[in-house]
């Protein structure tokens, strides 16, 4: 059974909804909104007040919903009309900064209004570098004329001109055409102040702006190669030694870090084209910086050493570190040129089948190339057979890097009195001169 309303509680209802709506409507009233502003602001002929952006910004969204897109507009508009009155304006990002931090105070105050909308909102819109470059003296009077009056006073002509500060110099001097000055109460007197400045204005020639002298950077990258500095402390070594009284170019730290780069490229691009001509013995050995895996790659024949990359990996799998090293021969194309592998005689190195030097040969055979031959590190294999003896005569064992033997507690704790002892008795310490430290060059010498 449907239910149905007697006539009285409709019109009782109706009555609700009328007061409702007007209610609604004074609300509306009190809030105060800014009526919309459907012409362009570059349209103006003065600077306009907060409440002109704001009624812009809602006339905006019948067109454009995007908020971000809003303030490009009104940022646009506005650089158009300070080119149009000759101010001198700040960047546009900071005009769209400006604009969204006038609509938050709009919404904030629409949600506790602490007065009204139009003593609030009522000063102007400024976006004036005052520190930029003004075209003549007539255009800061302008301005300051607005900013007196609250651009109640201060108009501006209606035609728009297109000059750039640096092209003044260029110019023939020219009459500076007189801005109109239009006030309603105040017109006759504001017209006379400004009938005393008739005089032509040649503004001043802007001095061009010095390009900074390239400081030389040679030096600077010689120290970071050759001694290991970073580019942090290569820019304070070269500022002392500047102070000290010694001539030397001492560039910025940026500029040191920018050289090196470049050098590194230069190195780079000269080892792609000559390494690939001599024969060359692979070297890698890794560390493990936290979770992160770092490969040094090293070339090295009988006459000298190459330092070819740093590889930093996810991980110490033998394959991550096989992908890598490959990954540097690719980019090297030294695949014709390796002839030995030397690395420590690790699991992950060694391994039969899954061991990097394994996959290495391996895919030296699908390239149909001779497989490299590997040597096992030479200190290390020394190491591993003097460890043995020593467990086996001083009864301890070692386990890297710790080392148990009481004769070498003994010789830390009474070192100085043993160097004392040895001073005195005369006789001079014969130190061998090792001339080779690497496995191939102790090839070449047994060779010999």
């Amino acid at each position: 059974m449907s239910f149905k309303k007697s006539s009285n509680a409709i019109s009782r209802n109706s009555q609700r909804w009328e007061n409702s709506l007007i209610r609604f409507e004074k609300n509306k009233n009190r809030r105060q909104e800014i009526k919309q502003v459907d012409k362009n602001l570059n349209a103006f002929c003065r600077i306009p007040k907060k409440t002109v952006i704001i009624g812009r910004y809602n006339s905006l969204a019948n067109v454009e919903k995007s908020k971000k897109a809003r303030f490009k507009i009104i940022a646009d508009e506005l650089l158009d009309l300070w080119t149009k009155l000759n101010f001198p304006s700040i960047a546009k990002t900071s005009i769209e900064r400006k604009v969204e931090n006038l609509l938050k105070n709009y919404s904030k105050f629409l949600k506790r209004p602490n007065g009204k909308v139009f003593v609030v909102f009522g000063q102007l819109f400024d976006i004036t570098n005052p520190n930029g470059i003004w075209l003549s003296v007539e255009d800061k009077k302008l301005y300051a004329l607005q900013q007196n009056s609250n651009g109640d006073v201060g108009y501006t002509t209606e035609k728009k001109t297109n000059i750039h500060p640096s092209k003044i110099s260029l110019l023939k001097p020219v009459t500076v055409q007189k801005k109109s000055v239009i006030n309603a109460s105040e017109s006759d007197t504001t017209i006379s102040s400004l009938e005393g400045d008739n005089e032509l204005y040649h503004p001043e020639t802007p001095t061009k702006r010095l390009r900074k002298v390239k400081c030389q950077t040679k030096i600077a990258v010689d120290m970071i190669e050759k001694t290991s500095l970073s580019s942090k402390k290569t820019t304070k070594v070269c500022e002392i030694l500047v102070k000290s009284g010694i001539d030397i170019p001492a560039p910025s730290q940026s500029a040191v870090y920018k050289a090196s780069m470049k050098s590194a490229e230069r190195l780079e691009a000269k080892y792609m084209t000559t390494l690939q001509k001599e024969n060359w013995c692979l070297h890698f050995d890794g560390k493990k910086f936290g979770k992160k895996e770092a490969q040094v790659v090293v070339l090295s024949n009988e006459t000298k050493e190459v330092r070819v990359a740093v590889i930093v990996l996810e991980n110490g799998k033998s394959v991550t570190i096989f992908e890598g090293i490959k990954e540097i021969l690719d980019r090297f194309y030294l695949w014709n040129s390796i002839k030995m592998i030397v690395c420590d005689t690790t699991n992950v190195n060694t391994g039969k089948k899954n061991g990097i030097v394994h996959y290495l040969q391996s895919c030296f055979e699908e390239k149909c190339l001779t497989p490299p031959q590997y040597v096992g590190c030479q200190h290390h294999v020394l190491d591993l057979i003097l460890k043995h003896v020593m467990n086996e005569l001083l009864v301890a064992k070692a386990i890297s890097p710790h080392i148990p033997y009481e004769i070498f507690s003994d010789l830390i704790t009474d070192f100085q009195n043993l160097k004392q002892n040895f001073k005195q008795s005369g006789e001079k310490m014969k130190i061998p001169n090792i001339k080779w430290r690497d496995d191939m060059q102790y090839f070449f010498t047994i060779a010999q």
